[in-house]
């Protein structure tokens, strides 16, 4: 564990928690509690290490937290932002469940984290590890607070101390002090200020950039931005907050981030928890068992890209379990029977009121990202039932890369919308600047809205913290 955590630079006792999948909050403080547990059974943590944390998010003050409660009494924490958080913090509308992406787990929709869940293994597991932060549903914001409260805690005891606004810009070894000499830059004016020592060096600061700008239209006239992630958003209300609901929302992406914001403006439910809980009654035992088996197919496919990367590439792997999953729902849907059930519990579910027909989905290829199972499964689940109370939409566009965005166009019939520019038959491996450059077929079409989901950009990470080979670590351990 400690191999792959490390960085690839020659230089032992320095590691990063960050870009690794799943990427949810719960799965980070899973991810820093294994990291602080194997360095202080190893003796690669001892209560005399000066332990520095870059990143002053769930990773970052979890493994602070964590090695203070092993005996460690010199830890920092510095991050470019003065807030515990600080992307989730203001937050009120994004719901984040600890444990509904545990799915099929016995624990996946209990809302809360640490779960006593049975296990026969006698090593410390995601389930029974002991958390610094007791995690329960709730909105971002929330959760934000949550952590400040347990890092000040220990703030307050002298135990951690917290280097809001400052950015890593180097470090060195120094043989004369027999530790590292970490340089530190104000965040915002950019002057130096100063170093601090440390034995252990553990880099917890996120993914990378979030990427939801795409060209404005034409090309050289600059950008255009969506909501970010962690914005508030009013996609649970009627017409999702917009001021007039003609055209149709857009979302463009094909991973985690996409497919909840698509579930919610689709069921206008917070999570995709609330859609599986009012559809799993309706349900055979069958179907109930071959959808829980589908995250076999799941774990297959991760185990395939760590541990046979020969078996095919990550798009071929995607395909092939982006088909199983649609196989499954396409059965459920063939049962007329048991797909009336299923849709009268949707019907139930969702307001009658709610413009189902009025969200659309763009993939740049014919499948999903790597995504949790739930997501995915209620995802297929939403978009058969949209075309259930809808015959002949179509609210998915495969192989559709978004060129540009026009912010303002006028509509022939008067009016404004945003037109987006696309190309068609994209796949996985095209990049953006292949699609706004795109030389093939293509087309426009206005929306009211989009919403813009395109991954993280893991490059835009300092060049010093060198980017580690991708892992996967499971979001459910037994």
């Amino acid at each position: 564990m400690l191999d792959k955590f490390q960085l690839t630079v020659p230089e032992p006792d320095i590691y990063r928690i960050g870009q690794y999948r799943p990427v949810s909050i719960r799965d980070q403080v899973i991810r820093a509690s294994f990291l602080i547990e194997r360095l202080w059974t190893t003796g690669r943590l001892k209560s005399t290490s000066k332990l520095l944390v870059i990143g002053a998010g769930a990773a970052g003050v979890t493994a602070a937290v964590k090695a203070v409660h092993f005996g460690v009494t010199q830890v920092r924490v510095a991050d470019v932002s003065d807030r515990v958080l600080s992307l989730q913090a203001g937050c009120t509308t994004r719901w984040l469940d600890p444990a509904q992406y545990d799915w099929p787990a016995s624990h996946w929709d209990k809302e809360v984290w640490p779960v006593d869940e049975p296990t026969s293994f006698p090593y410390p597991t995601a389930t029974k590890l002991s958390a610094v932060v007791n995690l329960e549903a709730d909105y971002a914001d929330e959760w934000s607070a949550n952590f400040a409260f347990a890092l000040s805690v220990y703030e307050s005891a002298g135990s951690v101390n917290f280097v809001p606004g400052v950015k890593v810009v180097d470090w060195t070894f120094s043989t004369t002090k027999a530790c590292y000499e970490v340089e530190f830059d104000d965040a915002a004016t950019k002057t130096s200020k100063g170093s601090l020592d440390a034995d252990v060096i553990i880099f917890a600061g996120g993914f990378g950039k979030e990427l939801v700008s795409v060209p404005a239209w034409p090309l050289g006239s600059g950008t255009y931005s969506s909501i970010p992630f962690w914005s508030d958003d009013a996609f649970e209300q009627p017409n999702f907050g917009l001021a007039s609901l003609n055209l149709g929302m857009l979302v463009s992406g094909a991973g985690d981030g996409s497919l909840q914001d698509f579930i919610r403006l689709v069921s206008g439910q917070r999570s995709a928890r609330e859609v599986w809980k009012a559809v799993e009654p309706a349900l055979s035992p069958t179907a109930h068992r071959a959808f829980e088996r589908l995250v076999d197919w799941d774990r297959n496919s991760q185990d395939a890209e760590q541990f046979a990367p020969a078996y095919g590439s990550m798009c071929e792997r995607l395909a092939a379990l982006h088909a199983r999953y649609q196989a499954e729902v396409q059965r459920l849907r063939g049962s007329v029977a048991e797909w009336a059930a299923v849709a009268a519990a949707l019907d139930a579910l969702i307001p009658t009121a709610r413009p189902t027909d009025k969200v659309f989905l763009a993939l740049k290829s014919a499948h999903f990202d790597g995504c949790y199972s739930l997501n995915r499964l209620v995802t297929l689940l939403l978009i058969e039932y949209v075309q259930h109370k809808h015959p002949g939409h179509f609210p998915v566009f495969v192989g559709v890369g978004i060129r540009g965005v026009v912010p303002t166009y006028t509509l022939p019939t008067g009016g404004t919308a945003i037109l987006v520019v696309v190309a068609l038959s994209t796949t996985c491996e095209t990049t953006a600047a292949e699609i706004a450059n795109w030389p093939g077929q293509g087309g426009a079409r206005p929306f009211d809205g989009i919403v813009i989901r395109h991954g993280i950009d893991t490059t835009a990470l300092s060049v010093k913290s060198a980017k580690l080979a991708p892992q996967v670590v499971p979001s459910h351990l037994p």
